[in-house]
């Protein structure tokens, strides 16, 4: 804990890109989601209703925008001195273990969520999908999204590109809040949280939750000094999502 507290405190070394580019890799990531849900909903539209947005396409289309976002982000970071400060490599960290720990975080961050709420919801993402009915290819799109395709995009984003920049500008504790409130935001805006329920329940899903796991993240991230301990980090809170799912099923 002591050597958690020390790394969370500790200010990042500037990167190769500036504050100004970093938050703007920040808004074209979530221009590429946009543009992924219109192709996803062009692409797999009803013809009996053009404008209805499926759970099916949503997820199509998040997926085409967050390939969209890591293909971005490794081409426009391709020197050795931009790479480098991405930190891909696992730092000798035991990333089995990192999502062992990650899942239980995931957990008890859910268990937190029902006692606010009173309410066992799904995550935003996947607030639309319709287990009864649902295909296998749906429930795959569902784990290939929230598994693989949104940890790496994500974490290439906010702990790869905005987390040294946001550190080194406002200093460790600071960095690491704004670090998660952006990345809160960023999901709030990307994935708007649609609830039968009221009250507290998509403020707390669509927003909070994400929050505090961006906070939980970003804690893996300084601890282990390794972007792809935070993208296994995410992997494990998407698991969960899965997992859940499948609970509400």
């Amino acid at each position: 804990m002591k050597t958690l507290i020390k790394r969370l405190a500790a200010a990042e070394d500037a990167p190769p890109w500036s504050l100004t580019s970093a938050l703007l890799t920040i808004v074209i990531a979530f221009v590429f989601i946009v543009i992924g849900t219109l192709v996803g909903a062009a692409w797999l539209a009803d013809p009996a209703d053009p404008l209805a947005i499926s759970a099916r396409s949503q997820l199509v289309g998040w997926l085409v925008g967050c390939l969209l976002i890591a293909i971005y982000i490794l081409q426009t970071r391709r020197r050795p001195d931009q790479r480098a400060v991405l930190r891909l490599g696992s730092e000798g960290t035991p990333l089995p273990f990192v999502m062992f720990i990650t899942l239980g975080a995931a957990i008890a961050l859910d268990l937190l969520g029902l006692v606010l709420t009173q309410v066992f919801a799904p995550a935003p993402e996947l607030a639309a999908f319709q287990p009864a009915t649902a295909s296998p290819l749906d429930w795959l799109l569902a784990f290939v999204f929230m598994v693989g395709f949104q940890p790496v995009a994500e974490e290439l984003v906010f702990r790869g590109v905005a987390w040294p920049s946001l550190r080194s500008v406002a200093g460790g504790w600071l960095g690491w809040l704004l670090s998660a409130v952006v990345y809160g935001a960023f999901h709030y805006l990307a994935y708007a949280p649609a609830y039968a329920e009221g009250g507290l329940t998509p403020l707390w899903y669509g927003l909070l939750a994400p929050v505090l796991a961006g906070l939980i993240i970003g804690s893996v991230r300084a601890y282990t000094g390794s972007t792809r301990a935070a993208i296994f980090a995410h992997v494990a809170f998407g698991l969960f999502a899965v997992i859940k799912l499948l609970v509400i099923a």
